[in-house]
């Protein structure tokens, strides 16, 4: 008996390791040259897998023991009526993809949360996300852990083994899952930036650089709270702003450009600039409403401060066109004039000379520089462009897999072994 018992279990076991290990194996072996560092790696192995595999993988990712064991348990013990509602999602999820994604990649939001922050403010967006905490604590999760659990038990017989219930078994592997998911959830995983730290001078112009995908963007997102980071601080200042907004990082002194440019199209050129002048102004709805003496003495001051940063750029001839019909280069320059207007302490430039010619990078390069040296204001900027970035970054981070690789000034990083090997490139030899 107890022999027979040691048997069944024994070869239960060891198939159980042998399949684990063998997919780790073979996973192992088709993406050694993948980087998974990265989110592109992470989730679509480097772009090197089939549409349909990718699928797949999503599709697994989302199931558990409560779709492959609850919900055909409840099919064999009662009716299939369960699986309705899984059939059924297919028809939503299709919808949701064709008729709403757009929508939320156009607003920059990825989650529930986030759109609940773009339509309805912060606070909504933390009163959804505990409701949704709550709710799911309360009626999934242990659904999903007593339905895995059980799984456990029926294959090793975990309560024979120990010498206890049944029910007691169940609550140690519900514990041991919960224990072992929440390490790889703290302690694992895709992190898109890792031990990033880096100081920036009050009138220092930095550069970060790196390859496509290693974080630089994602950096400029935790900056200014696009994306909540999971560990660190961000100090401004001396202030620690880890718990501020959007809207309240740019109050307190940090304004961005991106690399796709944002700007309202619709509006006029000097539209543009005053619209991020908007918490700067004094007078009151009523006198906004009713056009009060003070209402057009703010508006006086906002278009004088508008051609004047249009200025910088030699623009006051633009500034009644609209947005959307400047050429590439111009509208470049609005969104730095744009971010200018929010009287940062911070600049951060996401790739402004992208898409400029060589004469145009040339202007901004001097114009950066006249405008740490007239606003006395620190800039932080990405770029491709080496020749802008050696020229007038007094200091440099380098970022590869999210991680900073080297940090120096110009000559130091040009001259740095790892940093030509990840990102500048070896020059050929004669």
């Amino acid at each position: 008996m107890y022999m027979s018992f040691f048997s069944s279990f024994g070869w239960i076991a060891i198939s159980f390791l042998f399949f684990t290990a063998l997919v780790a194996v073979v996973a192992a072996w088709k993406t050694r040259g993948d980087n998974l560092d990265t989110a592109e790696g992470y989730f679509l192995a480097g772009r090197g897998l089939p549409g349909v595999v990718i699928a797949g993988s999503l599709l697994l990712t989302n199931l558990s023991a409560e779709q492959l064991v609850g919900t055909n348990g409840q099919g064999w013990g009662s009716n299939m009526s369960p699986i309705g509602w899984e059939v059924g999602s297919l028809f939503t999820l299709f919808a949701l993809a064709y008729f709403f994604l757009p929508t939320y990649l156009k607003m920059g939001t990825t989650t529930m949360p986030q759109l609940m922050e773009a339509r309805f403010g912060r606070k909504t967006r933390t009163m959804f996300s505990l409701v949704i905490v709550i709710m799911y604590s309360i009626l999934n999760l242990p659904v999903i852990l007593y339905s895995g659990s059980l799984v456990f038990e029926n294959i090793f017989n975990l309560s024979g083994l120990l010498g206890i219930t049944k029910f007691q078994s169940i609550c140690v592997l519900c514990i041991a899952i919960s224990v072992v998911g929440s390490i790889y959830a703290i302690f694992g995983g895709l992190k898109a930036v890792d031990n990033f730290n880096v100081t920036i001078g009050r009138t220092e112009i930095s550069g970060l650089i790196g390859p496509n995908g290693a974080g630089k963007t994602t950096v400029f997102n935790l900056l200014t709270k696009v994306y909540q980071p999971t560990h660190g601080t961000i100090l401004l200042n001396g202030k620690d702003i880890h718990d501020l907004s959007t809207a309240q990082v740019n109050r307190a002194g940090i304004a961005r450009t991106f690399q796709n440019i944002r700007l309202f199209g619709e509006l006029s050129v000097e539209d543009n600039i005053t619209v991020a002048m908007d918490n700067q102004m004094h007078y009151t709805m009523p006198e906004g409403i009713f056009r009060l003496p003070r209402f057009w003495k703010e508006e006086r001051v906002m278009h004088e401060r508008a051609m004047e940063l249009l200025s910088i750029f030699h623009m006051e001839h633009l500034a009644g066109a609209k947005a959307s019909s400047l050429p590439y280069g111009a509208q470049r320059r609005l969104e730095i004039l744009r971010a200018l207007a929010t009287n940062p302490s911070l600049l951060l430039l996401d790739e402004p000379a992208a898409g400029m010619n060589p004469s145009e990078t040339a202007e901004l390069m001097e114009n950066i520089l006249s405008i740490r040296d007239t606003f006395h204001i620190a800039v932080l900027l990405i770029e491709h462009d080496m020749n802008l970035v050696m020229n007038i970054c007094e200091g440099i981070a380098v970022l590869n897999f999210g991680r900073i690789i080297a940090k120096g000034t110009p000559e130091d990083i040009q001259n740095n072994p790892e940093v030509i090997e990840a990102y500048l490139g070896r020059k050929k030899e004669a």
